[in-house]
């Protein structure tokens, strides 16, 4: 059997330190923050400010943490329904708001519709073929993380605007609130989904 001493579970925990097999809820949190941090949001802020041309790169990082972050909020796997938990991810941590001339009625009547093209058009295109589909733009003046021009007529979006800069920030706003809240005993259910959700994926593994 392999010996696990010395190995790192995450960016500052050794498995001498935290055994993920025995370990408390919250050293598994612990251990969830650090790697969003050490392996995801801090890498990607760093190569943003002295890369240019890394907005595809830290778009790509964002992203893939988002099915994860809805697998531990909900605890259950994601298995055979990885567009669901997408979706379900990018309200829970880019908070989609409508437009002033659109009510939030009319919004979410059809905001599922334009979070199958972000996932196909954004998601898809990054995992699969390396970068965004023909519908998005990349923009870096837009003052949030993105904008669907969407056709109700249609039932179309004619294009998706994505700034990655402004997905970090999100990302990392979330991630500081919900690790707060799992920290907090009081907040059973929520610690108890997280701890579901933490053994489906180790299962999956």
């Amino acid at each position: 059997m392999f010996d696990l001493r010395g190995a790192w579970v995450s960016p500052h925990y050794l498995h001498d330190h935290i055994n993920l097999q025995t370990a408390s809820i919250d050293d598994r949190v612990a251990v969830f923050e650090d790697r969003m941090r050490g392996y995801f949001t801090t890498p990607s802020r760093l190569l943003g400010n002295i890369y240019e041309n890394s907005i595809i790169l830290i778009l790509l990082a964002v992203l893939s943490c988002i099915e994860l972050i809805e697998v531990l909020n909900t605890g259950e796997s994601s298995r055979s329904r990885s567009p669901e938990y997408f979706k379900s991810g990018f309200r829970r941590v880019f908070k989609p708001q409508p437009p002033s001339h659109v009510t939030s009625e009319v919004f979410e009547g059809h905001l599922d519709r334009m979070l199958d093209a972000v996932y196909v058009q954004v998601r898809c295109g990054l995992m699969h073929v390396g970068t965004t589909r023909s519908r998005v733009l990349i923009s870096k003046e837009l003052k949030a993380p993105a904008m669907i021009n969407y056709s109700p007529a249609e039932d179309r979006a004619e294009s998706i605007i994505i700034n990655p800069n402004w997905c970090l920030i999100a990302l990392d706003v979330y991630l500081s609130e919900y690790c707060r809240d799992l920290r907090n005993h009081a907040n059973e259910d929520l610690r108890a989904r997280f701890d579901r959700g933490w053994l489906a994926l180790r299962e999956e593994g």
